[in-house]
């Protein structure tokens, strides 16, 4: 995939040396040609990006391991679920075959 986002902007240098309408370009290329391939690894550098302690911190979150201290959270509504817990078992026991 960074072959191919290169080879589109004409090589690795030029990639590089582009201003920022070339390189959304090559993008938008590959982009076009891989869709699946270029969602993939979009979602790969979103994820990285959002894991970025400087990016944690302009966003007013802490820099820290969401465990084991987690992030606060409301209490659990156990009502959520009552309809779950008064349901039959979705399974099969495999001991009763």
């Amino acid at each position: 995939m960074i072959e191919e986002i290169a080879r589109a902007a004409g090589g690795e240098d030029a990639f590089l040396a582009a201003g920022a309408a070339r390189r959304a370009d090559a993008l938008r290329q590959v982009e076009a040609a891989m869709p699946d391939v270029f969602a993939a690894l979009l979602l790969a550098v979103v994820e990285e990006y959002y894991d970025a302690d400087a990016v944690l911190l302009a966003m007013g979150w802490p820099v820290e391991p969401p465990q084991p201290n987690g992030h606060p959270l409301p209490a659990f509504d156990e009502a959520l679920v009552e309809k779950v817990r008064k349901r039959a078992p979705m399974w099969r026991d495999p001991r009763e075959s």
